[in-house]
Formats: structure tokens, sequence, C-alpha cells
């Protein structure tokens, strides 16, 4: 009997064109790349029938239209394919961070993810990344490499590419009258709705960070405060003066016990005498690529050239030129430029060895920084920018002996967790972000006998732990929840440090539970707290300046005060 061949479980082999690649591609990416989006639209358009099919059609050649036009200029034979690969790889951990996180991919969630480390990185990789992957990545990718792609002379491709692009702007632009009412409501409405659709919302934010880095990186920062000295308090053979300026990683205020929240979370600072707690304070972004060189510029959140901090120098420099040792010290993914010219160390194995895990350093690695500043005898500002509470794996954030809230969440795919599990593993970093606090106000207050002391904390963003389906933090601020934008901050000095503040502690105590503050605090609260003058110092942003502004919960302090970059007027009120 004739031996019959196997049948082939290849796929066969798709000769196209170029366009005709694009064309299915861009149909692929609207289609199956965008249900988030598709949703919200619909559900916006209407209740049904005809005027809302003909709305949602309409919305789908517009989205393909997009994408139509930015694969085009990549439609040659050797540039497409790769092109593409590189999408559907991207398109996976996209739509996994928007599906599984609630997160909008906007200019600031690409920043983000541009400066984070390896080891968060990876702490994204899950299980429930692996199934984006497989669908979104390693399917269409199987099917892509058995296209082959057919070429054509020259003045061929020229004229089939104009053609393509001609009708590709026409369905554009029938698309658009048929669907204006609807799209223009929509997008007035729910303008944050853009960053859902996939790819065009990280590629064309990529282009934009893209574009934003290369002008800072090309131009030297912008000095400020160059007039810094230090003011009428320094006197010849004062004692030394330290300030310590603890950075906090996405704690947010809900999650401090300091602040209501029903769980104890910060049994040690509740029992500091004299701490005072900032009850109502709101960060600069939601992201740490944004709030932290916003929090440490002379501009506030809305000013236009909070966008623009980098391309300035930062409240280190102000403080360097004055006179005082400047250090920063990082357990995090870096300063994003804040601390650019002054001493600064990312801390790693070596020395710090005793305060590691396996993997990473627990924030307790950060007071050898604090025992060796103490000991130089020399006035400081030292900032300490902790690792806190970044997710998603909040159980890597504390030591075992800090595991109070169980059961706990112990991996890094929330998919595993239920949300309470989430929360107690969160809170259990809260507690431990807690106990590093009171060290470092231990330490300082045991050293107040011969160096003025004091201990300024702040985060610099929030988190979201499931409240209406939202996780982690990112969110465009016009959107964002309470709990990814309102912070904890917290301040203490010793009686030496207190009597050269303008403010009594009893009066700041007040302010503190009393009024609405926010980073664009900062920057002059340090300088007035170091009594360093120039005239970019602001004393109504100063929370230890007696001529604070007091302003409704909620505003933007900036908004109260106009900046001297800005026109405004300055004052260098003690």
């Amino acid at each position: 009997m004739p031996d019959v061949p196997a049948r082939s479980l290849t796929l066969p082999r798709i000769r196209i064109s170029p366009e005709t690649l694009v064309a299915v591609a861009t149909v692929y990416f609207a289609l199956a790349c965008n249900s988030r989006f598709w949703s919200r639209f619909a559900a916006s358009s209407g209740s049904g029938g005809t005027r809302t099919a003909i709305a949602v059609f309409a919305a789908l050649v517009l989205v393909a239209g997009i994408h139509a036009l930015l694969l085009l200029p990549f439609s040659s034979r050797h540039l497409l394919k790769p092109a593409l690969a590189v999408l559907f790889a991207a398109n996976a951990v996209a739509i996994h961070s928007i599906e599984t996180f609630g997160v909008y991919v906007d200019a600031s969630m690409i920043r983000n993810v541009l400066q984070t480390d390896a080891a968060e990185a990876t702490e994204l990789v899950s299980w429930g990344l692996a199934r984006y992957l497989l669908l979104y990545a390693i399917v269409p990718g199987v099917v892509l490499l058995r296209i082959e792609l057919v070429s054509a002379p020259l003045p061929r491709a020229v004229r089939r590419r104009a053609l393509f692009l001609a009708c590709a702007v026409a369905a554009l632009g029938v698309a658009g009258l048929i669907s204006f009412k609807e799209m223009s409501s929509f997008f007035r409405n729910d303008r944050e709705a853009r960053y859902l659709i996939t790819p065009g919302n990280y590629v064309v934010s990529l282009v934009s960070v893209g574009l934003a880095e290369g002008r800072a990186a090309a131009n030297e920062r912008t000095p400020i405060g160059t007039d810094a000295s230090l003011g009428s308090t320094w006197r010849s053979g004062e004692r030394p003066m330290l300030l310590v300026l603890v950075v906090g990683e996405t704690a947010r205020a809900e999650s401090f016990s300091l602040n209501g929240y029903g769980r104890e979370t910060n049994p040690r600072l509740r029992a500091v005498p004299g701490l005072i707690n900032f009850s109502d304070v709101s960060a600069c972004g939601t992201s740490t690529a944004v709030s932290l060189p916003c929090m440490f510029s002379p501009f506030g959140r809305t000013s236009p050239k909070a966008k623009r901090a980098r391309e300035f120098e930062s409240l280190l420099d102000v403080v360097r030129r004055a006179g005082l040792e400047v250090t920063w010290l990082d357990n995090n993914s870096g300063c994003k430029g804040v601390c650019d010219g002054v001493e600064s160390a990312i801390v790693g194995r070596g020395d710090w060895a005793p305060s590691c895990s396996t993997d990473e350093c627990f924030d307790e690695v950060l007071l050898a920084g604090v025992d060796a500043k103490i000991g130089s005898g020399r006035s400081a500002l030292l900032v300490l920018h902790q690792k806190g509470s970044h997710g998603p794996a909040y159980y890597r954030r504390y030591p075992s002996a800090f595991e109070r809230f169980t059961p706990s969440c112990r991996s890094d795919d929330f998919a595993d967790c239920t949300r309470d599990e989430i929360r107690n593993a969160y809170d259990n970093s809260i507690l431990y972000t807690d106990h590093v606090l009171a060290e470092v106000i231990e330490r300082l207050d045991a050293a107040s006998g011969g160096v003025d002391t004091a201990m300024l904390y702040v985060s610099d963003h929030g988190e979201s732990l499931g409240e209406n389906g939202i996780y982690l933090h990112g969110l465009p601020y016009s959107m964002a929840p309470s709990a990814q934008t309102r912070v904890p901050m917290i301040f203490w000095a010793s009686p030496q440090f207190a009597a050269r503040l303008p403010m009594r502690l009893g009066e700041l105590a007040r302010a503190a539970s009393s009024r609405h503050h926010s980073h664009d605090n900062l920057f002059h609260s340090v300088l007035g707290a170091l009594d360093v003058r120039t005239e970019i110092y602001d004393a109504r942003l100063d929370v230890f300046a007696t001529g604070q502004h007091s302003v409704e919960p909620g505003t933007s302090l900036a908004s109260a005060a106009r900046h001297p970059d800005d026109g405004g007027i300055t004052t260098n009120a003690r």
C-alpha cells in the first residue's frame, strides 16, 4: 500500500502587499485591542438603535484610520513586519495594564515606565501578563510569520501608497462627519478616554515624552535661586542643623491611622511627643516621575512650568548654593533628575547588606545615612527616598516581623489575591513605614544635644487598592481618585530646631489640622525651615511662616499665590 504523506500542520503562507497588511493590522488593532474603549463609547452613544450602530461604526473607521496613518511610514517590505511585532508585544502589556489595573496610558504613565528600574519591572511580570502576551503578541505574531510581503517596483509602490493615503484620509473625513456629534460629545465629557485607544495611546505618548526629554537633555538646567544665602538665624558658632527630608513612595493619606484610618497603621508615630500631622495634603502628580520634579521645584502644580520642572534646577541646588551640605540617598528607582549636581547614592549591597533581603533593600537601610550625617557634625539637608509601598508586590516592601494584617497578598499578580488580601499587604507596608520614620526621629532626638534636628516626611503620590476597579497609581490627575492624590505629611523637630522657626509648634499643629496643603508648599517650607534667603522664596507657601495662605481644601496653593517666574510678587518675610 503506498505511503500517504502526512498532512502538514503548518499555516499556509500568505502573500499580500504591505498596504493590505497595514489595512488588516489597523482593523485588528481597532477591533481586538480596544474593548475597554468601545464599552465606554457605546455606553455614551445612547441606548442602541440604528443611530448608535452608525456612530460606533464611524468611530471604528476613525480609530482604524488613525492607526493606518501611524503605520504607513513603516509600510516598506523590510520595516513593516518588525514594527508590527514590536506593537503586538507592546499592545499585550498596555492592554493588560488597562484591563487589570484600570490605568490610562498617557505621557506621564509612559515616563514612569521608562524611568522604572529592573526590580520594579520584574514585579509586573506575572501569569496574568503571560496570558495577554499569548493572546495579543504570540498568536498574531505566529500569523505574521506566515505572511510574505509582495514588493512592487518603486513607481508602482509610490502610487499605491499615495492612493492608500488618500483613501485613509477620505475615510477619516467621512467617518468624522458622520459621527462628529457623538465623538465630540464623548471626548468632551470623557477627555481621558483617548488614553485607552491602543496602540495609539502609547505611540503618541512615547513620541511626546521623547521630544520633552530630548529638549531637557539638549539644554543646561536653568539656574534658580542664584542669590541664595543663609539668613539671620545662622550666627557664628551656631550649633549645626540637620533637616532630614523623607520622600515617601506610594503612601496614601487615607491608610494612615493618624488621618483617621480604622486600622492602627501608625502606632509608633502616634506615640512620638510633639509630632505634627498634616491632615489634608494633595500631591503634585500621581506618579513618581511627575511628582518628584514638581515637588522640588518652586512652580506650583498648576503652573505651566511645572511640566518642565526637569529643565530647571531644584530645591537641592538652592540649598547647596546657600552653603549647606546636601545629600540624596535613594532606595528607589532614582531621583528623576532632582538630585543632579548634588551628592547622591542609590543604596545597594555591600555596606548596606544587613538591611537587605535577597532581592532588595528594606527602607531601614537608609538609617545608616542618618547616623553618618549626624556624626559629621555639619549643617545639612539629607533627603531619603523610600521604597515605601510601591506595588504591586507590597509584601516585598516589609520584613516578616511586620506581617500584622493577615491574610496578605503574597503574589505579584493581583489576580491571585482578594481585594482584602491586597489591602492587608499594603497596610503592612504602611506599618513598616511608620517604624522607619519613628527610627529616624529616635536617632535625631538622641542627637539633639549637639545638633538641631528635624524631620519632614511627605509621600510622592497615593495608591488605588481596588476602589471602582482601579489599582496602583498613575491615572491622569483630572480624573484620579483622592486615594492617588491625597498623601500623608508629618513633621517633627527638636526643641532647639523648633526655636529657630518663626511659627510656634502649637500654632503649626493647628494649621496642619485645619488648612489644606500640597506639594506646592515643600520648596518654600524647606527653605524657610533652613532659613535660606532668596528672591524665589515665597513666605505665603511656607508652612512654617506666620503669613502662609489659608485656602479651601482641594484648591491648589499655586492658584492662591502667584510664583515669581509667573510674574508674581515675592517676599522674604521670615
